[in-house]
């Protein structure tokens, strides 16, 4: 049996299906998630295990999240998280190095921001955003790992050591000067939106992924967490779907000579 969080959220605009897993080899849960819709602030946090206390890591940036003050500006709001997460940076390795001798306390991070037409993603590691878009799966963030690194490099996935697959390069609480990547992006009315922790990326292609966003939110979600769980869960595994208000609710069905969809009532 796992350990499990699962959370359905809803807002006028915005419809947010979350589910948090120990999965089938971990003790503990070390990823987290948060949706506010009413801020449209959505993250996904993934305790680095190989530290201490990843846990408390990834529930701090959490924390940070609820307490985020909402600015109806996106740029403001990208830049009130981004300096709320630097200083939340400083105050861990401060703490790593006072309770625990300098032993890393750390998170991934990927969060999404989304206001009418248009979305920023600031991440820090290897928890991902993609976005559906017009049928076809977008990934918007770019893995802060030394396996991505490897492919940008022009390894090819067969040349690269196993080893490095899990190593990370930057995370929040890792180093006390960290970096976060931002990228902004046009959103469309229609488009949907996964974060998921590198427990779910890891198991699932993104081939397959975009045949499962195509699904109703409600069938996606339980087709992410069912083949987790087929696959052996290794890690614990996190992944929040954003989808347009009322999808989640409704059966959906892509009406490709339309160029529409079809809300299907059961």
């Amino acid at each position: 049996m796992t350990d499990a969080t699962t959370m359905p959220i809803g807002t006028d605009g915005w419809d947010s299906l979350g589910h948090s897993d120990t999965g089938l080899c971990r003790q503990i849960n070390e990823d987290a998630l948060l949706a506010r819709p009413e801020a449209g602030l959505w993250l996904v946090a993934d305790g680095v295990g190989g530290g201490c206390a990843g846990d408390r890591a990834s529930q701090a940036l959490v924390e940070l999240g609820q307490q985020l003050h909402i600015c109806a500006d996106l740029l403001d709001q990208t830049m009130e998280l981004e300096e709320a997460v630097l200083e939340l940076n400083r105050q861990m390795c401060l703490y790593a190095a006072e309770q625990w001798a300098g032993r890393v306390m750390a998170t991934t991070l990927v969060a999404l921001l989304l206001r009418p037409g248009r979305g920023v993603c600031l991440w820090a590691g290897d928890s991902r955003l993609y976005r559906w878009h017009g049928g076809a799966l977008q990934r918007i963030s770019h893995d802060h790992s030394m396996y991505q690194s490897c492919l940008d490099a022009g390894q090819t996935p067969a040349e690269i050591p196993a080893q490095l697959k899990n190593r990370i390069l930057r995370a929040v609480g890792a180093k006390e000067r960290l970096t976060l990547d931002a990228q902004a992006f046009i959103s469309d009315v229609e488009d949907r939106y996964l974060l998921c922790s590198d427990g779910v990326h890891t198991l699932i292609a993104d081939a397959e992924l975009q045949s499962i966003m195509a699904q109703s939110p409600d069938q996606a979600v339980a087709q992410i967490k069912e083949l987790c769980l087929q696959r052996g869960a290794p890690d614990n595994f996190t992944y929040l779907l954003v989808t347009p208000a009322g999808l989640a609710c409704n059966g959906l069905a892509d009406r490709s000579d339309a160029g529409s969809t079809e809300l299907l009532r059961p």
